[in-house]
């Protein structure tokens, strides 16, 4: 199973995606990480430059389609907050969006494969 874990560190699991400084994206079988991979967050407009704080979400807005590819193969992104447009479009690329309020990355992603997961139903946005 793959897992990606949005966060500022690599360590720890942080909120909204859009503004993250990557992924770590786990490879867990059993309860036991096979590899785990670090994948800088270049996919976003807020992580390229391009986001203006009046821009649209709605149905004229930007797509995340980049970000979605990129983490194709992943059943699920783990975070503290995504909005919905981002959480629409990885989940109609097949990945689905988990909110926890886990801190630590390696946690969340075992919990997850576990199904220990503490999931939350609402987005924190943590910008």
């Amino acid at each position: 199973m793959k897992i990606a874990v949005s966060t500022d560190d690599f360590k720890n699991v942080t909120g909204h995606v859009g503004r993250c400084e990557g992924f770590l994206i786990f490879e867990i079988e059993n309860g036991e990480i096979n590899g785990i991979e670090k994948l800088g967050n270049i996919f976003t407009n807020h992580r390229k430059g391009n986001h203006h704080e009046n821009h649209s979400h709605g149905n004229g807005g930007h797509t995340h389609s980049e970000l979605a590819e990129a983490l194709s193969g992943c059943e699920v992104l783990i975070t503290h907050g995504a909005g919905p447009r981002l959480v629409d479009d990885l989940t109609q690329n097949g990945t689905h969006v988990v909110f926890t309020d886990e801190l630590v990355a390696v946690k969340a992603a075992i919990s997850y494969q576990n199904g220990t997961l503490n999931i939350i139903e609402k987005s924190v946005c943590k910008h």
